[in-house]
């Protein structure tokens, strides 16, 4: 499965990072949503963990340990640098997150934020139907992500086009043309077929807990 974050954009990463509101907060949500089912020895793992800065808030709130898994290794490296003081409480893999699905021990606790949504709905169905597969019985997978409502998209759209105007011209650019890209049908995810596509692949307890704008916080447990 293909990211389509382009490397240009990755050395304007923390900029662009810190105009999107749900990276202070969505991020932290879903932490302490994962606190709240903590207990020692589950077994969690995350898809797609890039530089580090979606498993750092579960690192500090939480005593858990974690399996981060990326297909890149430049990432892999990055966020071994930047959670090196939890080493300890970390295992990574370097693989492909619907491959290595295909072949893994099984989780107590999956968990994504801001990966998914680059690929395309064939791409998406797979690895929720993986992700299923692969969770214990009674577990949980935990998605962030950007996922539109019925109403208002558009004007969500828009707001968050408008922060980007503080980048520079190459970030701003790159960021506009990768978000416009993310609504195009084949990749757009919205409230209803992100609900469907969950359901489809096994999940009958679905629920948003939190919305931030487009951002949501997302629960899907396996009964």
């Amino acid at each position: 499965m293909k990211n389509r974050y382009e490397n240009k954009l990755k050395k304007y990463n923390a900029q662009i990072l810190n105009l999107y509101p749900a990276h202070f907060i969505s991020r932290l949500i879903l932490a302490l949503e994962m606190k709240k089912i903590e207990k020692e020895g589950l077994i969690v793992l995350e898809i797609g963990c890039g530089e580090g800065d979606s498993a750092m808030p579960i690192l500090e709130n939480t005593n858990l340990h974690l399996d981060l898994s990326d297909v890149s290794e430049e990432m892999i490296e990055e966020c071994k640098s930047k959670l090196s003081s939890y080493k300890d409480r970390i295992n990574y893999i370097c693989e492909d997150g619907l491959s290595y699905l295909q072949n893994c021990k099984p989780y107590d606790i999956i968990f994504s934020e801001w990966v998914i949504h680059n690929f395309t709905w064939d791409e998406k169905k797979d690895l929720f139907s993986a992700i299923y597969n692969k969770l214990n019985q009674g577990g949980s997978f935990f998605l962030m992500d950007k996922i539109y409502p019925a109403e208002g998209a558009k004007e969500m759209f828009d707001t968050q086009m408008k922060r980007f105007e503080y980048l520079e011209t190459e970030a701003k650019e790159g960021i506009v043309k990768y978000e416009t890209q993310d609504c195009l049908p084949e990749f757009k995810m919205d409230e209803k077929n992100t609900m469907e596509g969950l359901k489809d692949a096994g999940f009958n307890d679905v629920v948003i807990v939190d919305r931030l704008e487009r951002d949501v916080v997302l629960i899907a447990k396996k009964e």
